[in-house]
Parts: structure tokens; C-alpha cells; sequence
């Protein structure tokens, strides 16, 4: 079951409230494998043009993508929170 989540760290003086998705570190470490296979494979000039030429790591799951807040400041997220057509991305459970 998909759980969506928000950041609550102060940014900018007001709450984040970026919306996310649960996911467990398994999960992540696994994806970040994935990937790392992947850019392996690809040239170096598409490595550095597409992803700046560097693989991805856990700490892109450890943190928001709006603030840079930890993982371990987001909640449960209300419906009125969830924008309609937002774009959610994963972030680590903050239990594990």
C-alpha cells in the first residue's frame, strides 16, 4: 500500500509540506543497485551530460527534495496536504 508523507522541517520560515512516498531502505538500496548497474553502461559523456556524471547513493532517499530536511522529519500526509497531479518522490521511512 503506497504512503504518502510530508515534510514538516522549517524552510524558509514556514513548514516544507513536500509530499512523498514511503518507501524501506531495502527498497531504496535495491533501486540505488539498479541504477548504478545501469550508468555503468552508459557512456561517459551521457553519464556527465544526464546525471552529472556521478552514480546515485542512499543519501538521495535520506532527505527531501524541496528542503534537503531528514527523512526522519516527515508524517503522515492529509489528503488536503496531496496536491492534485503532483509529482511524488521516495523517501526512506522514518520508523526504519
Amino acid at each position: 500500500m503506497l504512503k504518502l508523507v510530508t515534510c514538516k522541517t522549517r524552510f524558509l520560515g514556514q513548514t516544507c509540506d513536500w509530499v512523498s512516498m514511503q518507501v524501506s531502505r531495502k527498497h531504496a538500496e535495491k533501486e540505488v543497485e539498479t541504477f548504478n548497474a545501469y550508468f555503468d553502461t552508459v557512456p561517459k559523456k551521457e553519464q556527465q551530460l544526464f546525471w552529472g556524471g556521478k552514480k546515485a547513493d542512499i543519501s538521495s532517499y535520506e532527505r527531501c527534495n524541496r528542503c534537503g530536511g531528514s527523512y526522519k522529519k516527515f508524517k503522515k500526509a492529509t489528503q488536503k496536504e496531496i496536491p492534485f497531479g503532483s509529482t511524488i518522490s521516495p523517501i526512506i521511512d522514518r520508523k526504519e
